[in-house]
This record gives C-alpha cells, structure tokens and sequence, in this order.
C-alpha cells in the first residue's frame, strides 16, 4: 500500500488501515479515540479481535461533547449565551490541564504512567488486530451503543471495512 486509508472523526480521532493478509483474511488497524469511547466500545472490540500497544496518542490532545441549551437544567437554559459561556470555561480548563500533564510527561519514563490522571476525553491510540469477516458483527455490536461519540467511530469504522474490501477484491467471506 503506498498511502495509508484512513477514516477521521473528531478533531484527531481515525481509524487507518495498517497490515492485510489477504490469505488469513486478518487486518491490523490503527485507531486513536478518545479513552472514554474506547473503554465503552472494549467488550465488542476483544469479541471480534484484539487489542494492542495502548498508549496516549502525541500530541496529548482531549475530546468533549459540546453542551448545549437543550442539554442544560430547564431553570438555567434561559441564560443568555450560557451554553457557550459553559463551553469556554470547560474548554479553558482542560487545555490548562493538558499543559500541566504535557509538562509532566516529559519527565516519565513511562508516559502512560499519567494516564488515570488524564481527563476521560483524552485520545489514545492502539493497534486493534482481527479477522475480515468479524468486523461486520463488531460494527453491528457498536450499533447497539448509545452513547455520544460511537456512531461517529462507527461510520469511520465502516469506511476504513469498505475500502478494505475493495483492497482484497473479495467480500464473500463477510456474513452479509
């Protein structure tokens, strides 16, 4: 493969196709998501494959849900501009923390050493490994998910399965 194929979602979320062994019909893919994702979606993930090399994606960088009016308190939702008054100071305080934790790594040996400390929205990144024809019940299992942010890795999930499937030219092992 001479570039590699990749699906982004959020601002450094991806999914990229790494190795494929046409003859195993197993893949390697590269993910980065926010941990709080990946730990909602890790039951589906170790039933279909498996999971490798976790580790806090470079640049250290953390993912939220915006708020927004209809997701604040009837009694304070009239606030003018509250919502992004909210958003602001939400977002001022977790790029405060990131430069105290981007501070700290550099002096670890072992930079996931901070990784409980970090805010559940941080990104990290792994080596997710497993067969062609288990991704289509991983997609479908993620499916049943409703938590904010999983469609999103779905659909990238999904584009990075389709191109896969154009690679190797034979989607017949997949269960349609």
């Amino acid at each position: 493969m001479s570039d590699p194929i990749d699906s982004k979602f959020f601002e450094h979320g991806r999914v990229t196709i790494g190795l494929v062994d046409d003859v195993s019909q197993l893949a390697s893919l590269e993910i980065v998501m926010p941990y709080c994702l990946l730990q909602t979606i890790t039951p589906q993930l170790l039933s279909a494959g498996v999971i490798d090399e976790l580790r806090l994606n470079d640049p250290i960088a953390v993912w939220f849900p915006s708020l927004s009016n209809n997701r604040l308190s009837p009694l304070v939702s009239r606030v003018p501009d509250l919502d992004r008054q909210l958003n602001e100071a939400l977002t001022q305080e977790i790029t405060r923390v990131i430069k105290i934790f981007s501070t700290v790594n550099q002096y670890l040996i072992d930079p996931t050493d901070i990784s409980p400390m970090l805010p559940l929205g941080v990104y990290v990144k792994y080596t997710y490994r497993c067969r062609f024809d288990k991704m289509l019940s991983l997609l479908e299992g993620i499916n049943s998910i409703k938590v904010v942010g999983v469609g999103e890795f779905q659909v990238a999930l999904a584009s990075v399965l389709s191109e896969l499937c154009h690679m190797t030219g034979d989607i017949t092992s997949l269960p349609l």
